[in-house]
């Protein structure tokens, strides 16, 4: 798996192996979805983990390890993607007005971006970003079929991924559904039934791609709604680290007993956060990718590492 870094002023190619901590490598014919793994994660990140003192703790804990093994780390290409995810936490947090938690700062500190201190709006983002990463693999697909007829069902599911995008800001956050929905849901069907597999046989056609259209019409639903989790996870995050905040501030300061008590439970409290919300992005994070966007890619991760020296 590759991951592109824009370095100043020339670009350049950092590789990093998620082959070590999952079992994934694509087959020799299959895509790279190098650039588009590393964009959306980056953003899944910074959602995920949902707040810049995190975030900064992140980059100032990769800037350490840099320094201090910078000699003995061949391949660098770790730090500066850590660096890249940890801007994103902390340009999120910058955002959403969260550092190390969001109660305790009360109106002192105020969210750059105040619309995402609403949950309706941060779920309807998130519906957002998963039809548009899910079009990108559809886009994807149709740019391999042409000038090949098939492309157009891609179109056709692209339509369907915007209507499924409506349905739920609909089922979910009680919006109405809009006129274009429904539009973008006949011009989608009609598509993928047409063109998903024609042939001369207009019986044949409509056979194939009803089928192919019943088959997948409610996972591309389901798919966009399971991006919902962004949000869950990290709203979860800033949920307990107010809890530690409050807990802290009940024991307060009073003597030098509860100031120690204190800043043990806000040391305890944060640093298991940031692990709880490091297990989330490899748990949530890397799923979106390796298998929403991957399936509608019609990724088979089915490529064998070279290995010319391995024992047998």
């Amino acid at each position: 798996m590759f991951f592109f870094f824009n370095d100043t002023a020339t670009t350049e190619i950092y590789t990093l192996s998620l082959h070590d901590a999952l079992p994934i490598l694509p087959g020799y014919r299959e895509v790279d979805i190098s650039l588009w793994f590393l964009l959306f994660f980056s953003v899944f990140f910074g959602i995920l983990v949902g707040d810049a003192g995190y975030g900064a703790v992140f980059f100032i804990a990769t800037l350490a390890c840099h320094i201090r093994f910078k000699a003995s780390v061949k391949d660098k290409s770790i730090f500066f993607l850590m660096y890249t995810l940890s801007l994103c936490a902390v340009i999120w947090g910058v955002l959403t007005g969260t550092f190390f938690g969001q109660a305790y700062l009360g109106q002192r500190v105020k969210p750059l971006l105040p619309l995402l201190r609403n949950n309706a709006n941060v779920q309807a983002l998130c519906f957002f970003i998963g039809a548009l990463q899910l079009s990108v693999a559809h886009a994807w697909k149709l740019i391999r079929k042409l000038p090949s007829l098939k492309a157009l069902s891609e179109a056709g599911w692209i339509s369907m991924l915007w209507a499924a995008y409506f349905l739920a800001r609909s089922l979910i956050l009680t919006q109405s559904f809009p006129h274009l929905g429904k539009w973008l849901f006949i011009i989608g069907a009609g598509s993928i039934i047409l063109f998903t597999d024609p042939k001369r046989n207009v019986f044949k056609t409509l056979s194939s791609g009803i089928g192919n259209f019943l088959l997948h019409l409610v996972n591309s639903f389901t798919d966009v709604v399971s991006y919902i989790r962004l949000f869950a996870v990290g709203a979860a995050t800033v949920a307990v680290a107010d809890a530690f905040n409050q807990m802290a501030s009940g024991v307060g300061y009073s003597n030098i007993f509860a100031g120690f008590l204190t800043a043990v439970i806000l040391l305890f409290g944060h640093t298991l956060n940031i692990l709880l919300s490091a297990m989330a992005i490899l748990v949530h994070g890397i799923r979106l990718n390796v298998l929403e966007f991957s399936s509608h890619l019609d990724m088979e991760w089915s490529g064998i590492e070279y290995k010319p020296f391995k024992d047998g």
